[in-house]
């Protein structure tokens, strides 16, 4: 992907993104990669299209017919389209909507961004030439990874307990961008105020949940604990962010993971939050927008690049193909939850559709599909 196709799609993503996680932690221009690598992966969007095409079918992607998608299992999810009406997904991590439709969760919106840990990145390219990380970024997986709990909703699960509640896609296998098979993976991070931590994972082993997202979450969790106690106590250069188990400093009992994201072939990194009511230390800081070595920050948006409005709705059911939920963080970025029009498949109920998607959560093992 070059820089003038990025920009295609740069006031898109601002407006869409405004407010949300991922867009806090990994940077407006790291956002703009991955939904490009989304659109032309998942998609099926033409680069080499017009710039207007291109653009439409992007934009087209992130609606059902006038409105925001609505995701029950994700609040205030960026949702961005996958297939249309199905008992199964079309692709692993992807989520139905209210319409029966099927979703690429790209982000999750919050009004308290204060609470996400703004980790620094892995970037195996960061020193390299853009073609190197054209070629870092097609080898991944450009989706993140959501936690979601099967059984209790919400988003997120807190790092402390050692047993991981299942979760949905639980028991999906973990595996790379073209469906091969991972043995390990690394997980690597920046807390705030410290040295790089990195650990590598097993995912393959002789366990009952050997290969599968499960174990994955489990082992990051473990990981995320083992950083934590590694630091305890320890000086920091990042006050507010000071880990231990002193009063001020974030325990293993003040930590949820959200979600993980892949930064590299074998290396993912964990999307972090701070449980609601904590209190931290002094001020408020912010995360520099410096580089690490090989961990960088995102920089802070130039104000100048102010994003367009969206292009107003066609009133026709989304197909990009020929165009173009207990999530406590924050309430959704609209005035109104409007309600979205009925699918054609009158004989199917809303409520008996979104009761056998649950129904194959919770007690079916996932089919691996891989991915495209």
């Amino acid at each position: 992907m070059s820089a003038p196709q990025l920009g295609l799609i740069q006031a898109v993503v601002a407006e869409e993104h405004a407010g949300a996680i991922l867009n806090h932690v990994l940077g407006h221009e790291e956002m703009c990669r991955r939904t490009f690598k989304v659109t032309v992966q998942y998609n099926r969007g033409n680069p080499n299209s017009t710039p207007s095409i291109f653009t439409a079918h992007v934009r087209a992607c992130y609606r059902e017919g006038h409105f925001q998608p609505l995701i029950p299992f994700i609040e205030n999810a960026v949702a961005f389209y996958a297939g249309p009406p199905s008992p199964s997904p079309p692709f692993p991590h992807t989520y139905p909507s209210t319409s029966y439709q099927w979703y690429h969760i790209l982000d999750v919106r919050t009004n308290n961004l204060s609470l996400i840990v703004p980790l620094g990145m892995y970037a195996a390219y960061l020193s390299r030439s853009t073609g190197y990380a054209t070629g870092v970024l097609d080898r991944i997986e450009p989706r993140p990874y959501w936690v979601v709990p099967s059984e209790t909703g919400g988003m997120g699960v807190p790092i402390a307990p050692r047993v991981t509640a299942p979760l949905r896609y639980g028991e999906s296998a973990f595996t790379h961008a073209d469906g091969s098979a991972r043995s390990t993976v690394y997980v690597r991070f920046q807390w705030p105020g410290y040295e790089p931590f990195e650990r590598q994972l097993r995912v393959l082993s002789n366990a009952s949940d050997s290969g599968m997202f499960q174990r994955v979450v489990t082992h990051v969790k473990n990981a995320v604990r083992a950083f934590i106690s590694t630091h305890a106590d320890a000086e920091t250069s990042s006050p507010r962010w000071a880990v231990g188990n002193t009063h001020g400093r974030i325990s293993e009992n003040d930590v949820i993971l959200l979600a993980i994201v892949e930064v590299s072939r074998g290396t993912i990194m964990p999307i972090l939050k701070v449980r609601d009511g904590f209190v931290f230390p002094g001020a408020a800081t912010r995360a520099s927008s410096i580089a690490h070595g090989t961990f960088s920050r995102p920089a802070t948006p130039s104000r100048a690049a102010t994003p367009t409005p969206l292009a107003a709705p066609t009133g026709r059911s989304i197909n990009p193909f020929r165009a173009g939920t207990p999530f406590r963080m924050g309430a959704p970025h609209r005035a109104g939850t409007p309600t979205p029009a009925r699918t054609t498949r009158s004989t199917v109920s809303s409520l008996s559709f979104l009761q056998s998607i649950d129904t194959m959560f919770l007690r079916r093992p996932l089919v691996d599909v891989g991915f495209v």
